[in-house]
């Protein structure tokens, strides 16, 4: 069995799953780029991955609308990741600390009604459709600092409830 080549392209990534033939990069369904790469096979690793509360997400490039309303009960990690669609986290709940650095939101992407209980990280993050953080709950630190925002970013009624931490906005792109 031949493996993803995705640290190749980014040291950072560890993957073990196979690669797909047909991906020219040598990637596996997870991390290829490809369009038209098989979204059921896709979908089920996800749900599967969720069921069993691994939640590392690293360089995942997820092609279509995603819908992630979840409670996640461990550490979250989406750093590199690019979603091409949709990117629905309403409601979702996350326990442990969460990465989203380095994501890209090529399409809508709504954290409406999250809740973040412990660290979460958007630094570098890049938001290039409308973005929606209303009424979502940030219990720790919170670091947005070098992302950007392309369209409208929404944080109505976003409530920063940690008292000694650090929430940080710095050089943020509008």
């Amino acid at each position: 069995m031949t493996t993803c080549k995705v640290n190749e392209i980014n040291y950072l990534i560890e993957c073990q799953e196979e690669k797909l033939d047909s991906d020219p990069d040598g990637l596996c369904l997870m991390h290829s780029k490809m369009k038209d790469k098989d979204w059921e096979s896709f979908e089920k690793k996800i749900k599967d991955k969720l069921k069993r509360n691994d939640y590392n997400f690293n360089g995942y490039f997820f092609h279509k609308p995603i819908d992630f309303r979840h409670t996640f009960e461990d550490a979250v990690n989406f750093s590199n990741a690019q979603f091409a669609g949709l990117a629905n986290f309403r409601g979702a709940q996350f326990k442990g600390e969460t990465y989203f650095d380095e994501v890209k939101f090529n399409g809508f992407a709504t954290f409406l009604d999250a809740i973040f209980l412990n660290k979460v990280d958007f630094s570098f993050a890049e938001f290039k459709h409308d973005t929606r953080f209303n009424n979502a709950e940030f219990h720790n630190d919170a670091n947005f600092c070098w992302v950007r925002f392309n369209h409208l970013a929404n944080f109505n009624d976003t409530k920063f409830l940690r008292k000694d931490g650090s929430i940080l906005f710095c050089n943020i792109n509008f």
